[in-house]
């Protein structure tokens, strides 16, 4: 093993530089949220390039929706495939799923950026573009394996299967796809997020909504404070004190995350015409949770939450409404996957120098998918750091990619196996 893991990490400093114009090239290619068609057609010539079989596996929305963890996000998903290359090993080891997304956040507002936001502009350590760090960089690190193992004339026992996919910002709906297309592995790995050294081993439950607020319709010259507006902004208000008294509520620090639970309104539509007090406000939004909470608590906790917060004394308003919708997980919790997250712990103290540390986030990711559906162990690893994920200027720290990538190889040496 030694042998042959020096002979991949000198087969890598060779190729290292074609993996950042991998990146590059992921980055400049325009993918806003369900166009990502282009980029994975990219990513399937990559892999069929180097000799993996490769199957482009669609989201077919009436088929999937018999799982408990389909999302109904109303998303078309017609020429939006995830794709899957499959490197067979020769037999007698673990294989290993390496998971990244290429779907990424919108770049609205489009003013907020110094640049195109499809530039893959390099600034001294700094490769700029919405998905640079989440996730292209780990779609560029999955990729760089298999280049990386014919280089060194390396062979894993186990099969490697590389797999990206789509919707992962949304409802994760892709990686429900490849999992009911057949995909297995003994480990997974989702190579996003985190940072070199804190492999993610859980995160919160989610639970999507909407909230519809009625108000007092009225000439604007007639407005008697009462209308849809002032009723939303009393329920974002109440929002913001139930996720202090659920926290509060759940007492003690979950993996490390002190407030590990949030309930966030990510969008108000609100108004009707423009001399008229608005009479409807939708707030979409979701409230996260961990256990001792349950989703029934959460729900409960939600719906009181609301009808205090919008009730109108008079009578003279129609109730709000609040609508469960769209994401809905129960909270993932890989922690005691020992063997996966000590294979781990062996690569990174092997290439750093040091153990991992085991973490939470507070974002979702497609792997609870995988290990929901193919009951294996599974975790986040980092394909290194960067700044501003969904927002203006989004970076990849280029310094990172090589340590974060070698600790990668590693592990897949560790895990699947060598022929010797």
């Amino acid at each position: 093993m030694d042998h042959a893991r020096a002979s991949v990490l000198d087969a890598y400093e060779t190729i290292a530089s074609d993996q950042l114009r991998m990146l590059q090239e992921l980055v400049r290619i325009p993918c806003p949220p369900g166009l990502e068609g282009p980029v994975q057609s990219a990513i399937a010539q990559r892999m069929s390039d180097l000799g993996l079989s490769v199957e482009l596996v669609p989201v077919d929305p009436q088929h999937l929706r018999a799982h408990e963890t389909w999302s109904e996000t109303g998303s078309d998903y017609s020429g939006r495939p995830n794709v899957v290359g499959v490197l067979r090993g020769d037999g007698g080891g673990r294989s290993l799923l390496l998971h990244a997304h290429a779907d990424v956040a919108g770049i609205e507002p489009r003013e907020l950026w110094s640049d195109d936001p499809w530039s893959g502009r390099v600034d001294g350590d700094r490769l700029y573009g919405r998905g640079a760090w989440d996730d292209k960089s780990g779609c560029a690190a999955i990729l760089a394996i298999p280049r990386v193992l014919a280089t060194a004339g390396i062979t894993l026992r186990g099969d490697l299967i590389l797999a990206t996919t789509v919707d992962e910002e949304v409802g994760c709906n892709g990686a429900l796809a490849v999992v009911d297309r057949g995909y297995r592995a003994d480990g997974v790995a989702a190579v996003d997020g985190g940072g070199p050294g804190r492999p993610i081993v859980a995160f919160p439950g989610m639970i999507g909504f909407r909230i519809t607020a009625y108000g007092r319709q009225a000439a604007y010259s007639q407005a008697e404070g009462n209308s849809a507006m002032d009723r939303g902004s009393q329920v974002v208000r109440a929002l913001a004190e139930l996720q202090r008294s659920l926290n509060t509520s759940v007492g003690l620090a979950w993996h490390g995350q002190a407030e590990p639970i949030d309930v966030v309104v990510s969008r108000i539509e609100c108004g009707e015409w423009l001399s008229v007090t608005p009479g409807k406000c939708i707030l979409d939004g979701f409230v996260t949770y961990v256990p001792p909470l349950t989703e029934r608590d959460t729900r409960a906790a939600l719906e009181q939450a609301v009808h205090e917060a919008a009730a109108d004394p008079s009578g003279s308003v129609a109730p709000s409404r609040i609508e469960f919708r769209g994401l809905t997980f129960r909270p993932f919790d890989a922690s005691s996957h020992d063997a996966l997250l000590e294979s781990l712990d062996r690569s990174h103290l092997v290439i750093q120098g040091g153990h991992v540390e085991k973490r939470a986030a507070r974002a979702f990711n497609d792997v609870f998918q995988f290990s929901r559906h193919g009951s294996v162990p599974s975790c986040l690893i980092s394909p290194g750091t960067g700044g501003n994920p969904h927002s203006a200027d989004e970076y990849y720290d280029l310094s990172s990619m090589r340590p974060a990538t070698r600790v990668l190889l590693a592990f897949v040496l560790d895990w699947c196996g060598v022929q010797h």
